[in-house]
Formats: structure tokens, C-alpha cells, sequence
């Protein structure tokens, strides 16, 4: 490693280039950092380093001393990751998880039976235990198939396999199946709705192969599995819009990783309203921040014109019933972001216009200078290579 590290020193440029360090020179340069300030005998600190160069990097050819330099440094570079990070890291993985799993194990354990004696359950306890019960026992599920005999399941794309499991058990015309995969839904018992393109919490295994077991269930036992394209919420001129965005995204045919490509068929006819673009203009070297400042500014402008009587709103009937009139207010706007990190720079274009506003998941909270002192306070205390923070 330190042989590796030592070599590569050697093949770096000795000022910064000119258009900044690539993508090889920052990752070596941030090792070479680290190894000044971190005693590499403990394993932690070893392991973060070379953690560090286990990413791809590629050269840019013109920011080396010459081109063949920047060749044989790629190359260098790419054969120590693959014969000796990677395998290593992965050692190091294996070797950890015999003892962390010897800590969580004990540990699970442990507050299963404290929930026991105290009589307490959680959420996975609930679920689990429902399961085991109606699997495990035809007179519980008889009992409970009269109880219920509809049910119906909203936003299906969130159920996990024992969520699934308990619902089947529920609908299933045999008491004694103990696999939920074989089981037959009796006529009329089970509806659901879902999308799975909405499906979101594969952390806790609600996702795409649930939802499409389910649904071969539900077809083997004679249901019908209906789609629902219309959309109540967007103008045609929207769909029209989106459609062939998702058409070019989504398969033609659905599979265990991404449902089939539908199209949006809108309920809402209204003439009018639609997409308007604004594109601006490339910045130089793409710098991010100053694309947000000029998008921030034309939003800012075109809100500021609507909200002086430049612009009218087609009202809901409700929102007429409330007494709301054409003309719109700064509560009519909503700016969506794909990205947080220039949040702070839409407020600020906002402000200098007197609109008022509200931020939501953002973190303008972060700009405060003083939230910044504090910020580099501590990166400079938990990563002592850090020389910015420190500075």
C-alpha cells in the first residue's frame, strides 16, 4: 500500500493544473493527506483509507506532467484496485462479521424475550406473530374468514411478504394451506389497488416481487387484474407531455425489477395550461450553483409578474366556494427541486422580491454562518486530514 501510494506520489503534478485536480489526482492527493495525519496501525484508520480508493477514478490526460504518465497512472491505479483494495476490503468485511454478528445476535435475542416477559410487541412482532398464528392454526383462520369477509388493500406497492402472507391466509378458500404462494382466493374476498411503479420501501421488502406474486396469486385463482390509467389530477396538455418521457423509460412488458409502460389517460379536459420551458443558457465549466442562481432568478421574476396581476387562475369549484377569486397568491406556487442543495439560493431570489415562502426537507437551516463555523468545527475534529476545515 504505502509502496502504491509512494509511486504514485512521485507521477503527480507538482502545482494544481489548471482546470483542478481529476478524478485519480483527488483521490491519491486525499490518501496521501490522510496517511500524514493518521496512525495507519490502527485498523480503523487503515481501513478509511483505503475505503477512500476503492472508487472509480478516471485520468484527464491533459492535467498530467504528460499523456503516457496519465496512461500508465490509470493503469496502475485500476490493477492495485482489483488485485489488492477490493480483495482486501472484502476480507476485512468477512473477517467483521462474525463478530458483529456475534454482538446482534445475543442482542435480538435478548429484547425478544424482555418483550415477552413484559408482555410487549412491535411493529415486525405484530406482523410476524399474526402470520405464524394463521398459518399455523385452520380454526383461527376460519374464525376470522367469517369476521372479515371483504377486504380490500390501498396502496398494495407497500405490502411486504408477511403483510402479504396475513392477507391471503385471510382470503384463501383452504384453512389448511401453509404455503401462502399456493393459495386460492376465494371469489369476491380480496380487491386491491396499487401502483408498482409508486413501490419505494424495498429497505423493509415491500417491492416490485411481492406485488407481482400477489397478482399471479390473484390470477391463478381466477381474478381479474384491471389497469387503471386515467390520471383525475393533470391536464391532457401534462400527460401529453409526460407519456412519451416514460414510454422511452419503461419496458413494454413488465418484469421483477420495473413495471410495464402506461399511458396517462386525463379525466380533466380543460383547454389550456401545459409546460412551458426554461432553459437557460450553458454556464461556464457547468457550475452547478450558478445554473440554480440564473433558474432561481427567471422563477423568481415570472412569480413576482404573475403575482402583480399578470396571471389568472382557472379556481376549483370548492376553492370558489371558499371565496378565492382568479388572481393568484404566493400560496399558488410551488417550486419542486430535484436536488436540495441549492435550496437556499431560490429562498434567497425569493427574498429579494418580498415573496413569502416556506421551505419543506430542505437545508437552508445549514447556510447560517454560524451553522457553518460549527459545521467546520467539527469535520475538522473527526477527519484531522481535512486542511480546509481545519483552516
Amino acid at each position: 500500500f504505502r509502496k502504491y501510494l509512494n509511486d504514485a506520489a512521485a507521477g503527480l503534478p507538482g502545482t494544481v493544473p489548471e482546470k483542478g485536480w481529476d478524478d485519480l489526482q483527488g483521490i491519491l492527493k486525499q490518501a496521501l493527506r490522510q496517511i500524514k495525519h493518521l496512525d495507519l496501525n490502527r485498523d480503523q484508520n487503515f481501513i478509511k483509507v483505503i475505503t477512500g480508493l476503492n472508487k472509480s477514478a478516471k485520468v484527464t490526460q491533459n492535467r498530467w506532467p504528460d499523456k503516457e504518465v496519465a496512461k500508465e497512472e490509470q493503469a496502475r491505479f485500476d490493477g492495485f484496485r482489483e488485485e489488492v483494495i477490493t480483495p482486501s476490503l472484502k476480507r476485512w468485511q468477512e473477517y467483521c462479521h462474525y463478530f458483529i454478528m456475534e454482538l446482534i445476535i445475543p442482542v435480538v435475542d435478548y429484547f425478544r424475550r424482555f418483550r415477552e416477559k413484559n408482555s410487549l410487541m412491535n411493529f415486525h412482532d405484530l406482523l410476524f406473530e399474526a402470520a405464524l398464528l394463521l398459518r399455523g392454526n385452520p380454526e383461527v383462520r376460519r374464525y376470522f374468514q367469517e369476521r372479515f369477509t371483504h377486504i380490500l388493500i390501498d396502496e398494495f406497492q407497500d405490502t411486504d411478504p408477511v403483510q402479504a402472507e396475513v392477507i391471503l391466509y385471510l382470503t384463501g378458500d383452504d384453512p389448511e394451506e401453509k404455503s401462502w404462494h399456493r393459495v386460492k382466493v376465494k371469489p369476491g374476498n380480496l380487491f386491491i389497488v396499487g401502483d408498482p411503479k409508486q413501490s419505494i420501501f424495498r429497505f423493509r421488502r415491500a417491492d416490485i416481487d411481492t406485488y407481482n406474486e400477489v397478482k399471479r396469486v390473484i390470477k391463478d385463482s381466477g381474478g381479474l387484474v384491471i389497469s387503471l390509467t386515467t390520471n383525475f389530477r393533470s391536464l391532457a396538455s401534462v400527460c401529453d407531455w409526460i407519456n412519451p418521457i416514460f414510454k422511452k423509460k419503461l419496458p413494454v412488458k413488465g418484469d421483477q425489477y420495473q413495471p410495464a409502460f402506461e399511458p396517462l389517460s386525463p379525466y380533466k379536459q380543460t383547454k389550456g395550461g401545459g409546460i412551458k420551458r426554461n432553459t437557460i443558457n450553458k454556464v461556464y465549466r457547468n457550475n452547478q450553483a450558478e445554473a440554480a442562481r440564473q433558474d432561481a432568478e427567471r422563477i423568481a421574476l415570472w412569480i413576482d409578474w404573475a403575482l402583480r396581476g399578470n396571471f389568472k387562475i382557472i379556481r376549483a369549484e370548492e376553492e370558489v366556494a371558499d371565496g378565492k377569486n382568479d388572481s393568484p397568491g404566493p400560496g399558488d406556487f410551488m417550486v419542486l427541486l430535484r436536488y436540495k442543495a441549492h435550496l437556499p439560493i431560490y429562498a434567497r431570489a425569493l427574498e429579494a422580491r418580498g415573496i413569502p415562502y416556506e421551505i419543506s426537507g430542505g437545508g437552508a437551516f445549514n447556510e447560517s454562518e454560524e451553522i457553518l463555523h460549527l459545521l467546520n468545527l467539527l469535520a475538522a475534529i473527526a477527519k484531522p486530514e481535512d486542511q480546509v476545515a481545519l483552516a
